[in-house]
């Protein structure tokens, strides 16, 4: 049976949180992919009981003043990004405007929200590919990312927002997967540029197989990576390929990376991120005591040790620590810093535990830090910042500070998740009293 259709004319009043225009019609609201506050369109408009409402943008009438050309190849097709083709200032507008809706729907309100900082679009250092070849269609091979809205791979040859350095390896690599991967089989591939060249992770069900380790170790060798890992389901994440121990860099301090370990995006948004914990934390003394919290590698630990601070880094990797605790040690400064592998989404830090500290870090996954934010609000810490990927879990987890008497004294958005619809936001809470501060008119850096 065929599905009813509606060809519309449509006003985009505003833009969505996931990128897309938002147009009022007669139909209820309409979500339309690609299109721009101001815009008109031209739309074909499918309904099913199953499956909801299907838009096909047929033609922009009408251009917004703030489109541009999009610099991507793939855009509109490829997942990955979701808005390149939104002018820079109402792009950095509509980032931050994210963080104060979220903000607002648990009431906090304010004008202290710092304008979004942004990264340069061609600084992503790490990326995971995927690699799929099919045993029909002449074994074609898929590799890329996934589509917009589907499970299909997109082709690639290039990724701009890359850093130079992995978008140069992205259409060699195609051609040597090509090559040596079999029909029914796949492959997601993480490349992570690090200090001494690009860090390579296999992951897939099965070992490798001689074929696999002479070509990817031919393909190492022609482009100078550091390593090549391989994950598989039966075995232990081990190396494969080694020319070079990969390291990453804090503040100066060399830091060994486990394949596949969490780092943040890019080098510029890691050094705007430590520059913004150095600035809330104020002035750093060899007394004060600062928990680091879901610490990873030592992204803010080794930086705030450095400088005087003592530092205790919990996380739930534990060959993570160990390097991190290395690096410390080889900084000079390992007496400053402590460790402790713990499992904090399930076994947060007491109350009388955070009491111990003058400053807490927390910088959890996405789904954010309840259990622990709600001992923090008991705790009286005097600072805790607090680093978010995730604004709607921030925001639950603000709401519960303030409950206990914090004031959010600064929050700050970063663009580190260039064109998509994902924002990384910094935030500073400072003890006041018992009560409830929803408004603040903190001033905005200029």
């Amino acid at each position: 049976m065929k599905k009813p259709q509606k060809y519309l004319e449509i006003s985009i009043e505003h833009l969505g949180e996931k990128g897309d225009g938002i147009a009022l019609t007669t139909e209820g609201q309409i979500f339309v992919p690609m299109t721009l506050p101001g815009e008109k369109a031209r739309i074909r408009l499918e309904t099913s009981t199953n499956s909801g409402k299907k838009i096909d943008l047929l033609e922009i009438i009408e251009k917004s003043k703030d489109r541009i050309a999009p610099h991507c190849k793939y855009f509109g097709a490829c997942g990955g990004c979701v808005i390149q083709h939104l002018s820079v200032g109402p792009y950095l507008q509509w980032k931050r405007a994210i963080i104060e809706k979220a903000l607002n729907n648990k009431r906090i309100f304010s004008n202290f929200i710092q304008p979004t900082i942004p990264t340069h679009s061609n600084g992503r250092r790490r990326t995971e590919l995927t690699a799929i070849k099919t045993k029909t269609n002449s074994n074609k091979l898929s590799f890329g990312y996934s589509e917009r809205s589907s499970h299909n791979i997109i082709n690639i040859i290039e990724c701009p927002i890359l850093s130079p350095t992995l978008n140069r390896v992205i259409q060699p690599l195609k051609i040597v997967i090509e090559k040596i991967l079999e029909p029914g089989s796949s492959w997601k591939i993480m490349l992570t540029e690090t200090a001494v060249g690009i860090d390579m992770l296999i992951s897939t069900k099965n070992n490798p197989k001689p074929h696999h380790l002479s070509g990817l170790s031919n393909f190492a060798i022609n482009h100078d990576l550091a390593r090549i890992s391989w994950k598989s389901k039966n075995k232990r994440t081990e190396p494969i390929y080694q020319e070079r121990v990969p390291t990453i860099d804090f503040d100066g301090i060399s830091v060994v990376l486990p394949p596949g370990s969490f780092l943040q995006t890019s080098v510029q948004s890691q050094r705007i991120m430590t520059s913004l914990v150095i600035e809330y934390t104020g002035e750093i003394t060899a007394h004060k005591k600062v928990a680091d919290l879901f610490s990873g590698l030592g992204t803010f630990t080794l930086p705030l040790a450095k400088r005087g601070a003592q530092v205790h880094s919990i996380d739930i990797s534990g060959e993570t620590l160990e390097n991190l605790l290395a690096a410390s040690g080889m900084a000079g400064f390992s007496g400053r810093v402590t460790t402790e592998k713990r499992n904090l989404m399930k076994y947060p830090l007491s109350p009388a535990e955070l009491a111990f500290y003058e400053i807490v870090i927390f910088d959890p996954p996405r789904a954010g830090a309840e259990a622990l934010a709600k001992n923090l609000a008991i705790s009286k810490v005097p600072i805790i910042i607090a680093v978010s990927c995730n604004p709607k879990t921030f925001a639950r987890d603000a709401d519960i500070l303030i409950s206990g008497g914090y004031e959010m004294a600064d929050v700050t958005p970063l663009d580190q998740f260039v064109f998509s619809n994902q924002i990384e936001l910094l935030a500073r809470f400072q003890y006041k009293q018992p009560g409830k501060h929803r408004m603040n008119n903190h001033p905005v850096r200029s």
